[in-house]
This record gives C-alpha cells, structure tokens and sequence, in this order.
C-alpha cells in the first residue's frame, strides 16, 4: 500500500465518530451529525444539520422510518402490488427532502390536499390502471367544482381553488405519477398538463415613480415606530430594491456576506438550491452599506446587516400616505427589476441577479413587456 493511500485512509478512519445511535456519526471537522443507511445495497448519507447530538438521534429516529416506508413503498410500487396512496406517501418525503423554502414546501402540501380532497377515489388504485382520460375527467370537475371549501361565516360556498391553487393542484398530481415512473412501476405519465392547466396571464406590476419611491422611503423614516427604527426599516425597504434580494435573503445577510473591496455581495438564496448567488453592487447599493456600516459600533462577519427583518406594516402606511398603490416586499424586487431593464441590464443578466435558475424564462415572462417598452423607447433616438 502506497504512502498515499495510507494517509487517506487513515483520514477517512479519523474523519468520522460513531454513537451511540443507530447509524448516526459525527463529522469531526464541522461537528455536524450525518445519518448512514443501506438503500438496496448501497451505502446512503444525510445530514441533520446540526451539531446538537439529542436534536440529531429525534432526527436520525425519523430520517430512518422515513427510509422504511420508502423501501417499503418501492417494494410494493416494483411488485405491481402499490398504490397511489403509497405513491402519496413517498411524495411526502419527498417534499421534506426539497432543498427549497418552507412557504414553497406549504404550497406543494396544499396542492396535495386538493388532490386527497377531490379525488379520494384515486388513493386506492393501482397507479397502471389510471388512465389519462381520468386525469383529464377530474381535472374538468376541479376545474369547474372547486373544492367546494366554504370558510366559516361564509353566506355561500366558495370553489376553494384560484388558477394558479389549480396548476399547483397538476403539477403535483404529475410530480406523484413521476415518482411511480422513476419506480419502473408505470411506462409513461397520466397526467398530460398541456390544454389542463390554466393559464395565467402575469401579474401587471404597478410600481411606482422613483420621486414617489423616495417619498414613501422619506415617510417610513419618519413616521415609522420610535427612536431610530424608521430608519431601519426604511434601509431594510432599500436593501430589497437595491439588491432584488426577496426579504428573507435581505433579512440573512450578514457583514460576512459584504464585499467592500470586490464590490460584491453574497446572497443566501431561501427558495430554492440554485438561488444562492453574488451580485455585483451597484451604486446605491454600496452607499447604502456604507453608510449603515458607518452607524454600527460593531460588525462581525456574523452580524445581520439589516436590524428588522419586515416592513409591510410601515409600507402600506407610507403608501397610502404618499397615495401611492400600497406595495408588498415582493414589489421591492420587482422594483428592482423593473430599474435594472430600464437601466439597458439584458433578461439572462438579471435573471442571474436575482437568483432564477431557469435561465431567465421566468424573468421574461414577467418583464418582458418592460423590456419592450425599453426597447421603443431607445428607438425613439435612432436618427438617421
């Protein structure tokens, strides 16, 4: 054996600690646990994200009964012998394994219970005898029923369903059908979501003026909370437009995440893996760190930039004071966006700005029209 294996070796030997927990072990150059199992005879890893042993065995206990019903559903599932229920159930942890945003996780289980609740009969079936004409036939009584959810008080009986609750509500119904694909269980995809799902015309952003920007921004220092909070909110509410960053990544970014010398900043993306990003500074975004920097007595690479982390209260305020249309945290973003477009920044570069992994589609869906008018605007001064 060469000098070099050995020494590799020997590290992974010291690298790890075992416990006393059933296939729990302990990284010794992070601290944080990892759970070990054997999926079909290969060796399968997962970390609990934490250094806390007691929270790490709750969560190795659940990790592991999570991987029973997934052996055992796949089993079934191979067999010919599964369910969609089963299919449900290894949708669920699915869910829970996405590396996206707990409110993106609430949405794909509300989708769900739209599936469980207007299609009860599905759950029993065997997922090869569904057929897409049955997709297609519940897709026409949902579309048309609702879930017939009605709130208390209410005087009459609501759909339960928007547009966008029913295209959640298919693409999940594909993501479950998916997973008896992947199985080997079904050759091909019942659900066909061309022509069911709606389509859903983007929402027309209604943002306002810079000068009414700056008014709104004036009056929440102003006039929001006691002593110097205003103010912070208000630099929260220009951290967002600034940056494009949605308000739980702005919320998260620390001193560490600041580059002064690059003229970067470092974006903790929350929606999704790929969201995780740097963007370059632009002008009133680096005044705008500056000069918070300049207020703080300390600022520790683990120090949270911004002192609040929400502002719609203060910003519906100030809306309505300045008679604007009320914005959202979200609008920041857009703000941003729609500045950038306007600024000559193409889609593919702002798509990146923001965190999109699609490429920019989804910027383009949503600002193309910004992009056009851009464009007839810079026409108007071609001369010839």
């Amino acid at each position: 054996m060469s000098t070099t294996v050995k020494q590799s070796t020997q590290e992974k030997n010291t690298r790890w600690s075992t416990t006393r927990e059933p296939g729990l072990l302990r990284d010794n150059r992070s601290g944080k646990y990892y759970g070990r199992a054997q999926v079909n005879g290969k060796p399968l890893w997962h970390s609990h994200r934490t250094t806390v042993l007691s929270t790490a065995k709750l969560r190795q206990r659940v990790w592991l009964s999570e991987q029973d019903l997934k052996r055992s559903a796949q089993a079934a599932t191979l067999s010919g012998t599964g369910t969609v229920a089963q299919l449900v159930e290894l949708y669920r942890i699915q869910i829970a394994g996405l590396p996206i945003a707990e409110s993106s996780k609430k949405a794909r289980h509300i989708g769900l219970k739209k599936i469980l609740k207007t299609w009860p009969e599905l759950m029993p079936r065997r997922p090869q005898d569904v057929t897409t004409s049955e997709v297609q036939s519940w897709a026409a009584r949902f579309r048309s029923r609702g879930t017939q959810f009605k709130p208390k008080g209410a005087s009459k009986i609501w759909t339960g369903n928007s547009q966008s609750s029913f295209n959640k509500a298919i693409d999940g119904l594909k993501s479950i059908f998916a997973i008896g694909v992947e199985a080997g269980a079904i050759h091909q995809n019942p659900v066909r979501t061309k022509g069911l799902k709606h389509q859903v015309a983007p929402k027309r952003l209604r943002l306002p003026s810079l000068d009414d920007f700056r008014a709104v921004l004036s009056e929440i220092e102003m006039n929001s909370g006691k002593g110097h909070w205003g103010l912070e909110i208000a630099d929260f509410c220009r951290l967002m437009a600034y940056s494009g960053a949605r308000k739980a990544e702005a919320a998260a970014i620390t001193w560490g995440d600041v580059h002064f010398d690059l003229k970067e900043l470092d974006i903790r993306g929350t929606k999704s893996a790929t969201s995780r990003r740097t963007i370059p500074m632009i002008a009133p975004l680096e005044s705008l760190l500056q000069k918070i920097a300049a207020r703080r007595a300390t600022k520790a690479a683990t120090d949270q930039v911004a002192r609040v982390a929400k502002a719609l209260i203060s910003l519906k305020r100030a809306c309505l004071k300045v008679g604007v249309p009320a914005l959202t945290h979200h609008d920041l973003r857009h703000y941003f966006a729609t500045i950038c477009i306007e600024s000559g920044v193409q889609i593919p570069t702002l798509s990146r700005w923001l965190g999109h992994a699609d490429g920019g589609m989804l910027a383009l869906r949503t600002y193309g029209h910004l992009r056009d008018e851009h464009a007839k605007q810079q026409a108007s001064l071609v001369k010839f």
